[in-house]
């Protein structure tokens, strides 16, 4: 009888854990080998439907920390979200895309659009809106984003449809 595939999820800080996929859904395995090794491109993947509420703004970075149309990750409330600057101004969005759950920040940005690095997928980075299928209800969590001296802060999720307040880099 053959054995089902598994896989081995490592990371320094612990021993690898041997992964079965058999009788699980794709997302519960990627799901599951992203909490077991809590590194790199492997994390969590957030609920997309889940209600963000983060009350306060919360520092992320230094305005000169995010390069001109790059990305950046940080963790803000428990979630990761993607910072972007484009423009000379600041946007955010759900770092995890919709699709596997790959880090919207390690894409390619490109006018106000970023392609996943996984599959190309491409969200509008201002409003989270899948631009390969824009009449699709599917969108990332977008996020208002401030500068506050040379701090750039983010809060909670934008309600769905609504476009972002984005923070310019020379607002400092």
């Amino acid at each position: 009888m053959p054995t089902r595939p598994r896989w081995v999820s490592t990371d320094s800080r612990t021993r690898p854990t041997e992964v079965n996929r058999g009788g699980h859904s794709r997302r519960w395995w990627l799901y599951s080998a992203r909490l077991e090794s809590g590194a790199g491109a492997m994390r969590p993947v957030v609920a997309i439907s889940e209600a963000n509420t983060m009350a306060e703004f919360q520092a992320v970075a230094k305005t000169g920390d995010i390069p001109e149309g790059e990305g950046r990750a940080f963790a803000v409330s428990g979630r990761m979200v993607a910072v972007f600057l484009k423009d000379g101004h600041y946007h955010a969005i759900n770092d995890s895309c919709p699709h596997m759950g790959a880090s919207l920040a390690t894409g390619w940005v490109e006018d106000d659009q970023v392609t996943c690095p996984w599959h190309a997928w491409r969200f509008c980075i201002t409003d989270g809106t899948w631009l390969d299928n824009p009449q699709s209800e599917l969108k990332s969590d977008c996020y208002e984003v401030r500068v506050v001296e040379d701090e750039i802060r983010v809060s909670g999720a934008r309600p769905p449809g609504t476009r972002t307040q984005t923070a310019s880099a020379s607002d400092e």
